[in-house]
């Protein structure tokens, strides 16, 4: 449960279902009989050992002998390496001591490979957590850690998810620093990611009516109003997701009259 204290290498979660089990099951089938096999290689090569002291047998079929001896010791130590790799993996623990800061499934849940099923924060070392806002968690990304009373920024790297997102989209997500830092520190995080191509417009060519927002672009066949999906705004200008290309021209001055200027002939004057 969220902040329970674990140690490294506790099993904190256990995978089950059919695939596993029938999995388990052919594993376990196929360490038995290799076991089996290694046991007769065994016993034939005894024999051949005392047949061949006694004169009844030769050096090849010793030598033939101890080499299916040999070829069985490998199976079982394969059958036996599939069975300890099922239970490591269905058993998922701990690498290092913590707390558990979420529990990200349930008893029940169907779970996929790559999922995060739980956030532990070490207890040794400095982290810091940030709220990242974007489409996706840039896995692996390095960045700076600024502190707010002035000291020198600080090389970071992000580890991952640290709770459920925030109500405004935010993600709360676990940065390590590249060396101690005071508790109680805060401070700004800006990440090194890759760059990428966005159309900007100005934000005063935007409108907003009946719940979507909309912009005036300009054409060899007139003004047209086209819907548009607003992204973050950058100073004057707003990012604009979808609706709009480079490169076509639209209309900012007295854009938001422009776009109502049919709307008179919706009203009709009183008698």
């Amino acid at each position: 449960m969220p902040g329970d204290s674990v140690t490294a290498g506790q099993a904190i979660v256990r995978l089950t279902g059919p695939r596993i089990v029938a999995d388990s099951a052919r594993a376990e089938a196929a360490l038995t009989n290799a076991q089996a096999a290694r046991q007769v290689a065994q016993r034939a090569l005894a024999i051949e050992q005392r047949k061949r002291r006694q004169n009844l047998s030769t050096n090849e079929a010793v030598d033939q002998a101890a080499g299916a001896l040999a070829a069985a010791a490998e199976q079982q130590a394969i059958a036996s390496a599939d069975v300890d790799f099922l239970h490591a993996t269905a058993d998922l623990r701990a690498v290092s001591a913590g707390v558990v800061q979420r529990v990200a499934v349930a008893n029940g849940d169907t779970v996929t490979a790559g999922q995060v099923v739980a956030t532990i924060q070490p207890a040794t070392g400095s982290w810091i957590k940030a709220e990242l806002y974007g489409k996706s968690l840039p896995a692996g990304a390095t960045g700076v850690f600024t502190p707010d009373d002035g000291g020198a920024p600080v090389a970071v790297s992000l580890r991952g998810p640290l709770g459920a997102a925030l109500p405004d989209g935010g993600v709360p997500v676990a940065l390590v620093p590249a060396k101690e830092l005071r508790p109680g520190l805060f401070g700004t995080v800006t990440l090194d990611l890759p760059p990428r191509l966005v159309t900007l417009v100005p934000s005063e060519a935007l409108i907003l009516d009946k719940g979507h927002w909309w912009a005036v672009v300009r054409t060899g066949e007139g003004d047209q109003a086209v819907q548009v999906t607003p992204g973050p705004a950058m100073g004057y200008e707003t990012v604009v997701e979808s609706g709009v290309l480079p490169g076509q021209h639209v209309v900012v001055t007295n854009a938001y009259l422009l776009y109502h200027r049919g709307v008179a002939a919706l009203f009709h004057p009183p008698d």
